[in-house]
């Protein structure tokens, strides 16, 4: 630095000797100042970083998603938490059941017939038998750009699939071995009859409220299409700009939402309606060797992050590492679940078999 501010003086004495006036002295002193500014200066530093590509916030984005576009989860009893299991293991899950009302006797005070509130907790055995990633690549010339639109659609993609994959597991259980109530109804025929039908039928059998129903496509369509739904007269409902049908408050449901998906499987079924017991579902996090390596003290060539929903205890879990060649980043987001429904392939009203109705296309 002292060398440089030689030549800068050095610089400024030539100038003045050159031209010994008043307008050289002035360009001599103005070029010294201007140096000596360069010179006092910080230096720039090259730095590569990532703005706001984290793997934290790829993750909680993708717990969002996994949230807001697969709102059918919300409809099940839930068991999450980022206890680690693994695969095929078999969990116990704690859900909640409705406690019993009493006659007030006042001789025996407000505390007679207290019961535990352990005791409304079920447990339930849940093995955690389905296990999905969502790998994501961002490439080195993108990992030091902000947020684009196309970023952000495709972390909305990896948390819808993973929350997808969940449902459309547990809509596997939807079977008469599970459930052992339906109406037979024919698709083409479907409309507001036969939600008050079904409605009648779970009644009869006590089911639970609020009450949903999962319908496919052709039997929501069915029911968009009669009159006395999407009239102003009577329900007034609609389908608009979101592609999925959805019904609130209609008939005895809470919402009757149209999955695309839906299982027809060899019954034929075309839709599902039922209180939360009806299905319960788990999610855990996958075992992994991360803190015995660390404690081996062997290198941990990856990061490994987990983000957590506080309301619904929803845990997704993260690894990110980088090609040592290319310098891409990849980041894959994990989760493990599993699910139970009805009466677990037991006899007719065994568990939460009344919980559910199943709709059939005979």
């Amino acid at each position: 630095m002292k060398s440089l501010r030689f030549v800068a003086l050095a610089v400024c004495a030539l100038l003045w000797a050159i031209n010994p006036s008043l307008a050289g002295f002035v360009a001599a002193w103005l070029a010294l100042f201007v140096l000596e500014y360069l010179l006092s200066s910080p230096v720039p530093r090259a730095r590569c970083f990532i703005t706001t590509l984290t793997v934290s916030e790829i993750l909680t984005d993708v717990l969002d998603a996994f949230k807001q576009r697969v709102p059918a989860l919300n409809f099940f009893s839930t068991d999450m938490s980022q206890e680690r299991v693994k695969y095929g293991q078999t969990i116990i899950a704690h859900l909640p059941v409705v406690p019993t009302a009493y006659d007030h006797v006042a001789a025996n005070g407000y505390s007679a017939n207290a019961q535990n509130a352990r005791d409304l907790l079920v447990d339930v055995p849940i093995v955690m038998d389905g296990w999905k990633d969502v790998p994501i690549k961002i490439l080195v010339a993108d990992a030091t750009q902000d947020r684009s639109q196309n970023y952000l659609k495709t972390i909305s993609n990896a948390g819808y699939v993973l929350g997808k994959a969940v449902v459309d597991y547990a809509l596997t259980k939807v079977v008469s071995a599970n459930f052992s109530q339906s109406t037979d109804e024919l698709t083409a025929s479907a409309g507001r009859d036969t939600l008050s039908k079904v409605r009648v039928a779970m009644n009869t059998k006590k089911a639970g409220t609020p009450r949903y129903m999962l319908t496919n496509s052709d039997l929501f369509a069915s029911l968009d299409n009669d009159p006395r739904v999407a009239s102003r007269d009577y329900y007034g409902q609609q389908t608009g700009s979101d592609p999925f049908g959805r019904l609130i408050n209609i008939s005895g449901f809470a919402e009757v939402q149209e999955y695309p998906d839906f299982p027809e499987n060899s019954h034929g079924l075309s839709a599902f309606a039922f209180d939360s017991r009806a299905i319960a579902v788990a999610t855990r996090l996958p075992l992994d060797s991360t803190e015995l390596a660390q404690q081996l003290n062997i290198p941990v060539t990856y990061s490994h992050e987990v983000v957590q929903d506080p309301q619904t205890g929803l845990a997704i879990a993260g690894f990110a590492w980088i090609d040592s060649n290319t310098h891409n980043i990849y980041v894959t987001s994990t989760v493990m679940y599993g699910a139970v429904a009805g009466s677990q392939a037991g006899s007719a009203g065994d568990k939460t078999d009344y919980a559910g109705h199943r709709v059939v296309n005979q």
